[in-house]
């Protein structure tokens, strides 16, 4: 008998990655700072090239201007980085109050790779992600970024975190059943007379 094969979960090319007005959103983020960061990186060699003629005036500080020539560009980049993973985090925390679990993942999933994991300082990302990777039933890697938070992360966020097993909806509205007739059965036996037999 065959192994069973695992059903094709990789997204075609021409499907979008969170949804269609998110891509869009966050396309014109890297669109506006991209064009910033790559306008800087072409004028600033045009810009320097004055500075860094032996015969200028400035010459004697080229090193330090040609240092702090960069700084503009770093500033663009990193402005850009922190606008577009901001968007994520606000998408992110929308989708988990609509239980759009497969949107929230797709949105909050950057912040789990190594190098973009101090964007989440407060860890806000992370319990979002957590929540999200629950609903949409994957628990191991739910367990893996709650796990994280806990360790990474102390404050508001962890906290939320800290009971591995909080109430379910459907288990409060389990509880809110069957608190249901056992009032009706009070408020019915209260005008009736008690039997002695």
């Amino acid at each position: 008998m065959p192994a069973p094969t695992k059903p094709n979960t990789k997204r075609p090319a021409d499907q979008p990655i969170i949804n269609e007005q998110a891509d869009r959103l966050l396309g014109r983020i890297i669109l506006r700072y991209g064009i910033a960061v790559f306008a800087l990186l072409f004028l600033t060699p045009l810009l320097m090239a004055q500075f860094n003629n032996e015969h200028s005036p400035y010459w004697k500080w080229h090193k330090v201007i040609d240092f702090v020539s960069m700084l503009p560009v770093f500033a663009f980049f990193f402005l850009g980085v922190s606008k577009l993973f901001g968007a994520r985090l606000k998408m992110g925390r929308d989708f988990v109050e609509r239980g759009a679990w497969r949107e929230a993942v797709a949105a909050l999933d950057p912040f789990e790779g190594a190098t973009q994991r101090f964007l989440d300082s407060t860890g806000e990302a992370h319990y979002l992600l957590s929540k999200a990777y629950a609903g949409a039933g994957d628990k191991a890697k739910a367990e893996r970024t709650r796990q994280f938070v806990l360790k990474n992360r102390p404050g508001p966020w962890a906290d939320k975190l800290r009971d591995p097993a909080p109430i379910s909806i459907g288990a409060l509205k389990t509880a809110t059943r069957q608190e249901k007739p056992m009032e009706k059965s009070v408020s019915g036996v209260k005008g009736k007379r008690k039997r002695r037999f």
